[in-house]
């Protein structure tokens, strides 16, 4: 037996698989080497090493390259321009693949062929079924027995047909394309880009619902794939442990060129299996400012390809993703607005507007909480804070909330501080604090008693008090009878309020010589003590002034009560402390408020008016002493003949004692007290005498939002 070189372009009567002896032919481009053994159509001699589908194919479908290893068990070897073949699964064709460029078998040994071809586009079931299930097999790690047939085999030249008749011959069953090494990770990353949980219907099973949720395909291969619908069994998991499942049904879904598959689902049971760690995950999710988790499962989809429209069941996935959390809402709450609308026996209400920012993009639907609310000041609760009905949103939001001011308190100090703070127009520093009874709900009771907001109260920047207008006549003073005076009040609560009683001190700094030793102090004008006969009510936003209120003046300090007058200033600071009703119930005794430049007017009947240029006249004088004749003459001196008043003559005329408890005679027109009066006795003065001096340098007045507080008087 010897090699024997064959020109096949000689006879067209050799057909492969034929036994060839002793016979010479040549041609470049085809060796035969005979034996008496045949390639037996090559059965069991294929083998694909690799293949890639890289690209859609201009002809239509998908592009196959494949590496593939071919053994010739014949002693006769073929170098062929080219050999084609066709590809089936399960008696569906493929599509073709032919070797890329020539085609060499050699004798009794195995050689390498790189192969090119396409997946053809399938427009029957038996065809999409077959196409589906050789990817779902390749993406579950699998391989696929596919069957290859000839079709036609080339010269240098072109096609032979007898060659190609041949060619026709070949089937080769059971050439395996192989699997992947690893099963590939088809969905790499998931994330939900916004999230919506409504606790109020199922504590344990939320429904959940998400309009973006981003998946990263993955493609193995190069071809386009889209995802054009796909369905999701989830288990979400925390620390290793499962905490809940999720199961999306086929929802629609896109594809961007990136691969990025975008979806979404509505109102699916988030259903905990795991009641702690949900709790510590709601926990953080609350508190802090992003949370990782675990998320696998499986995923069926249809995807779009160039051969058709294919499912991929099964697809699995496990992936770490993260959400944002709430962060504790930045530990700030921003009051917005307030209005105290009523009352009830227990505590005030008040209408707020309160401002949360949620950094995350989950919704979540709570329900109604509350949160005890603490005066930084006292470190104390000062009532509660209701949210009703309520759903939190991303981004900065307004809510609405009821404070009932004092419900729970730990310091009716406290509350009444506030309330003062808040009628003269101050800041209040408060802290919102979440408790163990904040919601009914569960798996939110963990974080929501642990949340803690910074906020601030704004008081109402107008004064309760309008003006004073004061009436003294200075014989009922010498007679120890006090002055009369009619407040206007200004109701700046969006609820109404009564008066029942005031205790007041009516102050004013004093700068002219002719207060003697009070200058440059903050001296006590009046006091008030009274009590409404019945309760002197105000409605909301309305100014309404009081009847006439005795007002005690110790007229052996007269000197600094004209001095004042000589001022021309007009106003007087006011301390007070008050027994009210705000609403219809809430009742204090102790409702304390001060009030810095109340305008005020003042008339003395017989005396110069208010602003006459007679009080700024004495204002340099030196005092009198305490000696009422000698003030009164100092100001009928300085003033004109109308000013003269009645008790002029009786008080010129007749020698009066200087003591504190000598009287000016009462002229025959006097003025009754009050009906409401309880006693027609003078107020006892104070004994102890302020011990301020004068100096010629004026100290500067004080500047504070409060009243100053008044000397101590004689």
């Amino acid at each position: 037996m010897k090699a024997l070189k064959v020109d096949l372009s000689l006879s067209s009567t050799i057909t492969i698989g034929q036994y060839v002896n002793d016979l010479a032919f040549s041609q470049a481009g085809v060796v035969v080497a005979a034996d008496n053994s045949g390639s037996n159509g090559f059965k069991n001699a294929v083998t694909v090493k690799s293949f890639d589908l890289p690209a859609n194919d201009p002809a239509g479908g998908i592009t196959l390259t494949a590496d593939t290893v071919i053994n010739n068990p014949s002693q006769v070897g073929f170098n062929l321009g080219g050999a084609a073949f066709e590809t089936y699964f399960t008696g569906v064709d493929l599509g073709p693949l032919a070797s890329d460029g020539a085609a060499f078998f050699a004798p009794l040994s195995s050689s390498n062929m790189k192969m090119k071809g396409r997946l053809v586009p399938q427009d029957t079931k038996e065809g999409i079924v077959a196409i589906t299930t050789v990817f779902g097999h390749y993406l579950a790690g699998m391989s696929s027995n596919l069957t290859i047939k000839g079709v036609s085999g080339s010269g240098s030249n072109g096609p032979v047909s007898w060659l190609t008749t041949a060619f026709k011959t070949i089937n080769i069953e059971n050439v395996v394309l192989p699997g992947p090494a690893t099963i590939p990770e088809l969905i790499p990353s998931i994330e939900m880009k916004d999230l919506k949980l409504d606790f109020t219907k199922d504590q344990w099973a939320p429904p959940t619902s998400s309009s973006r949720v981003e998946a990263q395909l993955k493609n193995p291969f190069g071809f386009p794939l889209s995802v054009a619908q796909l369905d999701m069994k989830v288990e979400a998991t925390y620390q290793g442990a499962s905490v809940a499942t999720l199961d999306i049904p086929t929802s629609p879904a896109s594809t961007s060129n990136t691969g990025l598959i975008t979806t979404g689902f509505n109102d699916i049971p988030f259903k905990v299996v795991n009641h702690e760690l949900f709790a510590g995950f709601n926990a953080l999710l609350t508190l802090t400012p992003s949370v990782t988790f675990g998320l696998k499962g499986s995923s069926n989809a249809i995807a779009n390809t160039a051969v058709g429209t294919l499912s991929l069941p099964g697809v699995p996935f496990n992936v770490d993703t993260h959400l944002a959390g709430f962060n504790s809402f930045g530990n700030v709450a921003t009051i917005k607005s307030l209005k105290v609308t009523g009352a009830t026996l227990g505590y005030i209400i008040v209408d707020l507007v309160v401002t949360l920012n949620n950094p995350s993009n989950i919704t979540i639907v709570i329900g109604d909480v509350n949160f005890d609310v603490y005066m930084n000041e006292y470190n104390a609760i000062v009532g509660k804070a209701y949210m009703l009905d309520t759903t939190i949103k991303p981004g900065a939001q307004d809510y609405n909330s009821v404070m009932h001011l004092a419900e729970g308190a730990t310091s009716i100090e406290a509350v009444g501080k506030m309330l003062y703070y808040y009628l003269t127009g101050a800041t209040v520093p408060l802290t919102i604090r979440g408790s163990a009874t904040s919601t009914p709900i569960v798996p939110l009771q963990q974080g929501l008693s642990k949340l803690q907001l910074a906020t601030a109260i704004n008081g109402v920047t107008t004064g309760l008090i309008e003006k004073l207008d004061v009436v003294v006549d200075i014989n009922d003073l010498a007679a120890g009878l006090p002055a009369k005076a009619t407040i206007t009040i200004r109701n700046p609560l969006d609820t109404k309020f009564a008066l029942k009683s005031i205790t007041a001190s009516c102050t004013s700094y004093l700068t002219c010589n002719y207060a003697g030793k009070y200058q440059y102090t903050n001296f006590e004008i009046g006091t008030v003590n009274y009590e409404f006969p019945t309760p002197f009510e105000i409605g909301p936003g309305e100014s309404k002034t009081t009847g006439e209120i005795p007002v005690n003046i110790d007229i052996a300090k007269l000197d600094a009560v004209m001095a004042d007058l000589g001022a021309m200033k007009g106003v007087y600071n006011i301390t007070q402390t008050a027994a009210a009703i705000v609403g219809d119930q809430f009742q204090t005794d102790h409702m304390v408020y001060s009030q810095m430049n109340v305008p005020y007017t003042i008339s003395i009947p017989g005396f110069p008016e208010q602003y006459d240029p007679t009080w700024a006249a004495i204002c340099d004088s030196p005092p009198s002493g305490g000696n009422v004749p000698d003030a009164l003459s100092l100001i009928l001196n300085n003033g004109t003949s109308s000013a003269a008043p009645n008790a002029t003559s009786t008080a010129t005329s007749t020698p009066v004692s200087s003591t504190a408890s000598s009287v000016v005679p009462v002229s025959t027109t006097t003025t009754e007290a009050p009906a409401t009066e309880t006693t027609t006795e003078a107020p006892k003065p104070t004994t102890t005498e302020a011990a301020a001096t004068t100096t010629s340098n004026a100290p500067a007045q004080p500047s504070t939002t409060e009243a100053a507080a008044a000397t101590p008087t004689e």
